[in-house]
């Protein structure tokens, strides 16, 4: 237990510090990253002048129209808009498995101890370099901080063997959080994040439960059932686990991102995070090769068409379904 205090401590000391210098404008990035991001970005805006590409892969959003930031709002979708935790793991897990790949490539059928051994050891350090690597890529903000270092936290947890449940770490770190620095209380950044990620722990396992009370055991289901499933219920834990906050902040409750959710989170994971991923890849200064610039170029373009497919389908969602929007007077 004292080994987790210590983390959950180093969690908070760096996620706090890092709030800090988010709010003195200050970047931890050299002059490599800054350029590398450039020419990513350069091309994104050639290639998508409303900014959205940009929006949903590093959040900025100086660019996007008002119009287009009002969809995703009126579609309880505006967290898509922004470098978010969930982007941060997304990266991370892309080298994970990317570092898995290579290992059972060259590895797993010819020295299997040596592809044991090495897969202990590479698939969490990559995970934890993806993570901080995309932290470089970013404005480095306290939700992103926070994911990266959660990511390292949960990965370092499964390099050293220890046996703990992440809910008990969250819960530790969230508590630690607030007797240092107790104005988080009242940061509306700082509960989402906790809010949605104890609902994605806690929902499923209840909607579990619920199931097998009324006579499902989901674990003889199919592997797609199974996954609908508690891709259903993870949904429907992050929704729940925001709704307090927004209204307590923001006097209003969307249920609509209950329904949109559901297309557009799986549509940003597969069809948008991985070509902006590769093409972030192809953009790292010290290959400038033609072959790479073509690739980017052609990334980002599939990128933007898969944006304008989901614009055009959260369009018509606001269209045929009732506004599930419920906003309260000051």
């Amino acid at each position: 237990m004292v080994y987790f205090i210590i983390l959950a401590a180093i969690q908070v000391i760096f996620s706090l510090g890092s709030q800090s210098a988010y709010k003195a404008h200050h970047v931890y990035s050299t002059l490599f990253f800054i350029n590398w991001k450039r020419n990513f970005t350069e091309t994104c805006t050639h290639l998508d002048p409303q900014g959205v590409v940009q929006a949903i892969f590093l959040g900025e959003t100086k660019n996007v129209p008002r119009e287009v930031i009002q969809i995703f709002q009126n579609a309880g979708l505006l967290h898509l808009l922004a470098a978010s935790g969930f982007n941060c793991l997304i990266v991370s897990l892309f080298f994970s498995y990317f570092s898995l790949g290579i290992l059972t490539v060259f590895f797993k059928r010819f020295q299997l101890f040596t592809y044991l051994q090495l897969k202990r050891f590479l698939y969490p350090l990559s995970a934890i370099f993806g993570a901080w690597l995309f932290w470089l890529w970013s404005d480095q903000s306290p939700p992103i901080t926070r994911a990266a270092v959660s990511v390292t936290l949960v990965f370092l947890i499964h390099l050293l063997q220890m046996q703990t449940s992440i809910a008990r770490i969250l819960a530790l770190q969230y508590f630690i959080s607030i007797c240092i620095y107790p104005d988080l209380f009242l940061n509306p950044s700082f509960q989402l994040t906790f809010s949605c990620i104890f609902g994605l722990i806690l929902v499923p396992k209840l909607g579990k439960i619920i199931l097998e009370r009324l006579g499902f055991n989901i674990n003889q289901w199919g592997w797609f059932l199974r996954g609908l499933t508690n891709y259903f219920l993870s949904n429907l834990g992050a929704t729940l686990g925001s709704l307090p906050i927004t209204f307590f902040f923001f006097r209003e409750i969307n249920f609509m991102g209950m329904f949109t959710n559901w297309l557009a989170v799986p549509w940003t994971s597969f069809l948008l995070m991985p070509p902006l991923l590769l093409a972030m890849l192809c953009s790292i200064p010290v290959l400038k090769i033609h072959t790479l610039l073509v690739m980017k170029m052609v990334l980002i373009k599939s990128a933007v068409e898969a944006t304008v497919l989901l614009l055009t389908a959260l369009k018509f969602l606001l269209k045929i379904l009732p506004d599930l929007r419920f906003i309260l007077p000051p």
